[in-house]
C-alpha cells in the first residue's frame, strides 16, 4: 500500500540523511527517492436494485443471512464490520427490543482466530434493526438447537462458527463472498462494501449524519463525512435540481 511504503521511506530518509551528514555516504540520494501517490480508494456500492438481486441469489447460503426483499445481511441492515458480525453471540441479540449489542470482534493472531474487544470505544454500540432480521435470527437459533440435540458440534455462544465450533476469520468470509459473486456473475464488490451500502442507503433516506456515524461506529462524524463525501455531493446536486424545478419549472 502507498501509505505503508511512505512510512518505510520516511524511516529510510532519516537514516540516509544522517549517514550523509556523517559523510558515510557521499550522495544525498534521499532527495531522488520518488514517493508514490496515495490514490484514494473508491468503493463499489450496490444500489437497492443490486441488493435485491443479490438477496435472491444468496438464499440458503451460509456466508450471509437473508432478511427480506428490501433489506439483507447484518452488514447491510446494521452497517457492521465483518469482524463484528463474526464476533456476535446470542447474548448480544435482544429479540424483545430488536437491538444488537456490539461487544466483541474476531481477529487473526499468529494464524489463529481469536475473540477480543473492539479496537475503539465508539465501536462498542447498540443498534436497532428491522424485525425481519430478528425473525431470521430466531430461525437460525432454532436450527442450531436442533443440531445440538442431534449431537452435532456447535458453538453455543457464537452465531457464526466453523465445523469445529471455532470462530471464523474475516478472510474466509471475504474469499467465499468473492467466489460467490463470480459464480453468480454479479457485480464484484468486497464484503465490506455491504457496510458502505448500509451507510449510503441511510444518506439517501436523509438520516442525520451523526446517527449514521454512530451506527457505523466511527470515532467522529468527520470520518463519516469524508468517506461518503461523494454520495453527499451527488445528493446536493440532486437537491439543486429539485430547487430549480420548483422555482423555474426546469426540466
Amino acid at each position: 500500500k502507498p501509505q505503508t511504503v511512505k512510512i518505510h521511506l520516511n524511516v529510510l530518509s532519516i537514516a540516509l540523511t544522517y549517514a550523509y551528514k556523517l559523510r558515510i555516504i557521499d550522495d544525498k540520494i534521499v532527495d531522488r527517492i520518488m514517493i508514490p501517490k496515495n490514490n484514494k480508494f473508491k468503493n463499489e456500492i450496490y444500489t437497492e436494485e443490486d441488493l435485491r438481486i443479490l438477496f435472491e441469489k444468496v438464499k440458503d447460503k451460509n456466508i450471509e443471512l437473508t432478511i427480506g426483499s428490501s433489506t439483507a445481511y447484518l452488514a447491510v441492515g446494521f452497517g457492521l464490520r465483518i469482524s463484528e458480525i463474526l464476533g456476535l453471540r446470542w447474548q448480544d441479540i435482544d429479540f424483545e427490543n430488536k437491538v444488537i449489542h456490539v461487544r466483541q470482534i474476531t481477529a487473526r493472531v499468529n494464524g489463529d482466530v481469536i475473540l477480543k474487544e473492539p479496537k475503539t470505544e465508539s465501536s462498542i454500540r447498540d443498534l436497532s434493526g428491522p424485525q425481519e432480521i430478528f425473525e431470521m435470527l430466531k430461525k437460525e437459533r432454532k436450527k442450531q438447537i436442533q443440531k445440538r440435540l442431534k449431537g452435532e458440534r456447535i458453538n453455543e455462544e457464537l452465531i457464526f462458527f466453523d465445523n469445529k465450533g471455532n470462530p471464523i476469520g474475516e478472510d474466509c468470509i471475504s474469499q467465499r463472498f468473492r467466489r460467490f459473486l463470480i459464480k453468480k456473475e454479479l457485480k464484484q464488490i468486497r464484503f465490506h462494501d455491504l457496510r458502505h451500502a448500509h451507510a449510503t442507503l441511510l444518506i439517501q433516506k436523509n438520516v442525520n449524519s451523526k446517527i449514521i456515524s454512530d451506527r457505523l461506529g466511527h470515532s467522529n462524524i468527520t470520518t463519516t463525512l469524508n468517506i461518503y463525501a461523494h454520495t453527499m455531493k451527488e445528493m446536493d446536486r440532486e437537491a439543486g435540481e429539485k430547487i430549480a424545478e420548483s422555482l423555474y419549472n426546469a426540466k
